[in-house]
């Protein structure tokens, strides 16, 4: 009986052992992998919410806050991971996940550009798209002056075809020349409003807010029968941005020079010909939605330019703020109030052919007037400018089909001659002062 035991004990062993080595390594073959990683734009900024999918099947998941993701609880096996999120290309990914390996990735997205029907309003006053208007208008959006590092209207305006300019006039299509002080051909207006100065209906370049621009819509061709004789030529509509649900601060900075004189003919008579004569500047801006209700920016300019003739140095500074108030959803109310101040000299014309650079000799830059031999006029006018505006407009919404808008608009303009030897601004009385307004 012994025997037998030790026999039965013996033979059953060998069982015994290769289930318990079945239990033990089962759940190490059957532990799964998993990937992770983040996702990041071309220029390593972390991009959050990106779809990540697994082709052929519904596990998928997103990326935080930070821009990571984790797929977990996966098979050995091949997979398809496929990122897409708006405005970037669809990004595809293969990976060979093998046993219980954690695999790390690092995904970097392309921009992807998306087409839209452009919509504009210069064209009949009312949102239409640019494929029905009845005349040519061509738009310059945010993004394109952003891309062209512009910082003035006039320099984004020069891109644009058959919009010719000479200073603060603009001519569009050869339609009307250049009109300097009898009034201008082509009408700038500021979200629909009129925007030319009083004393020579030129266009401020200069005392817009650059950097609140949603876009510029430039109608080639006569706009009077909507906008009046001042848009005989065309209309130049900048539109400002709304207000952003989340708070947008943003800081430019800008600098250049002129190159040396080139030519000896014209340097014997300027000194500061040699010279590197330099530009800048600086722009701020800062925008936000307070509540459902409320919201703001302020955008603030400074703008310093030696210029590349004699006698034709300016320095302006300006800042615009805009408030939106929409005490109910079929209500809102909108003022927008600018500010400038502007010290320039004023370069009339040339001297001639050989002397191109320097200002022809008038009467009206003597300070000890025009018969005083030891102070000879210089044909410049130093002047400061200051400048305010007022655009306040209420839009009421009665039905889903149908609103009435009420806007108004206040344009001052103060012009002082700069006194040659205080360098201070004389009186009022021996300058300009003019206004426009209307509703």
């Amino acid at each position: 009986m012994k025997i037998r035991n030790r026999t039965y004990a013996h033979r059953a062993m060998p069982a015994v052992i290769l289930t318990l080595s079945l239990l033990v390594a089962n759940p190490v073959l059957s532990q799964p992998g998993s990937i992770r990683g983040m996702v990041t734009d071309i220029f390593e900024a972390r991009l959050p919410g990106v779809n990540v999918l697994i082709e052929g099947s519904i596990v998928g998941t997103s990326t935080d806050r930070l821009g990571k993701f984790h797929l977990g609880d996966l098979s050995e096996g091949t997979y398809v991971l496929r990122f897409s999120f708006i405005g970037f290309q669809t990004h595809l990914e293969t990976i060979v996940l093998t046993g219980d390996r954690t695999i790390e990735l690092t995904i970097r997205m392309q921009d992807q550009v998306l087409e839209s029907r452009e919509i504009i309003v210069t064209a009949s006053r009312r949102e239409q798209l640019a494929l029905t208007a009845p005349v040519s208008v061509s738009v310059l959006s945010a993004k394109d002056l952003n891309v062209r590092n512009i910082v003035h209207l006039d320099d984004a305006l020069r891109t644009v075809s058959g919009v010719h300019l000479q200073g603060n006039q603009v001519n569009v299509r050869g339609s009307s020349g250049f009109a300097y002080n009898t009034g201008s051909r082509v009408l700038l207006l500021l979200d629909g409003m009129p925007l030319l100065t009083p004393d020579s209906d030129g266009v401020p370049f200069d005392a817009l807010p650059f950097a609140q621009i949603e876009r510029v819509e430039v109608l080639k061709g006569p706009g009077s029968s909507l906008y009046g004789s001042g848009a005989l030529g065309g209309v130049i509509n900048v539109i400002t941005k709304d207000f952003p649900p989340t708070p947008e601060t943003s800081v430019r900075t800008y600098a250049g020079a002129y190159e040396k004189v080139r030519y000896r003919i014209w340097r014997d008579a300027w000194k500061g010909a040699e010279d590197l004569r330099g530009f800048g500047g600086l722009l701020f801006s800062h925008a936000r939605k307070t509540s459902d209700q409320f919201g703001y920016w302020v955008n603030m300019a400074f703008h310093r330019d030696q210029g590349y003739m004699n006698f034709n140095e300016t320095k302006t500074f300006h800042g615009y703020v805009k408030v939106g108030w929409q005490p109910s959803p079929r209500d809102r109310l909108n003022i927008l109030v600018g500010l400038m101040a502007r010290e320039k000299d004023s370069f009339l014309f040339w001297n001639g052919a050989r002397d191109a650079l320097n200002p022809g000799n008038l009467d009206i830059g003597g300070s000890s007037g025009p018969d005083d031999p030891s102070d000879p006029p210089t044909g410049t006018n130093d002047n400061l400018t200051n400048q305010i505006t007022l655009l306040p407009s209420f839009t009421h919404l009665i039905s889903d089909a149908l609103f009435y808008s009420i806007r108004g608009r206040l344009f001052g303009l103060v012009i002082q001659p700069l006194d040659n030897d205080t360098g201070k601004p004389k009186p009022v009385s021996k300058g300009t002062l003019g206004f426009r307004y209307g509703a």
